[in-house]
């Protein structure tokens, strides 16, 4: 599904001369305009209801600026924008919680230019999308996964089928609209399933789903 028209885009990154080389970067695509550079969390909540843009592009690292737990505030407070991670930042517990929160997508500030329109493109077609780096830290944290992996396939098509949409940020009502079942019934399924899973939190079942599609690749 190919990209709207003027997808806008704010940048937040206190580190000027970086900010600047990414705008230009994004200025290099017709469909892609960078609506406004912020350089802290509370500009960056007021730049978001002003322009209501379709992603931010965030590095948490940077203290005084911007932190890894504002990143629950920006999803908070506009729900459909997409958020894509740029950082150096490469400590295994850190992404671990920017996928706990419901990151899509993560970039270190090594990766190349393909990388950073691949990433734009694949998240806002509804995709999830890791550079290489952030993949190979992932990964070395599924080992644990395995378990889950083997209960999954003894989910019934129904209960796979709630898991998989519950992991895809859809609430309770959205889902049993989507599946003419009542919220009482999602309820049922969406419990049972992390029962079998053995899974206590809607952030973990979204860590094991992207867990079980990046095996896939």
């Amino acid at each position: 599904m190919p990209l709207k028209e003027s997808i806008k885009i704010i940048l937040a990154d206190s580190q000027y001369i970086t900010s600047m080389g990414l705008r230009y970067l994004l200025s290099q695509s017709a469909d892609l305009e960078v609506v406004d550079v912020v350089g802290n969390r509370d500009d960056l909540l007021t730049s978001i209801q002003s322009n209501h843009p379709d992603l931010v592009i965030l590095d948490y690292d940077q203290p005084d600026s911007f932190s890894l737990e504002d990143i629950p505030s920006v999803i908070e407070q506009c729900p459909d924008t997409h958020v894509l991670i740029i950082s150096s930042d490469d400590a295994k517990q850190n992404i671990r919680q920017t996928i706990h929160y419901g990151i899509k997508g993560f970039l270190t500030k090594k990766c190349r230019e393909d990388e950073l329109h691949n990433a734009i493109q694949t998240i806002l077609n509804g995709g999830k999308f890791f550079c290489d780096r952030v993949l190979n830290i992932i990964m070395s944290d599924f080992e644990e996964e395995d378990d889950k992996s083997k209960a999954y396939e003894q989910l019934t098509d129904r209960e796979k089928e709630v898991v998989q949409l519950v992991a895809d940020g859809l609430t309770t009502k959205q889902i049993a609209k989507k599946l003419y079942l009542s919220p009482h019934t999602v309820s049922t399924h969406r419990k049972n399933a992390l029962k079998k899973l053995e899974i206590s939190s809607v952030p973990e079942l979204i860590k094991f789903v992207i867990h079980k599609e990046l095996k896939k690749l």
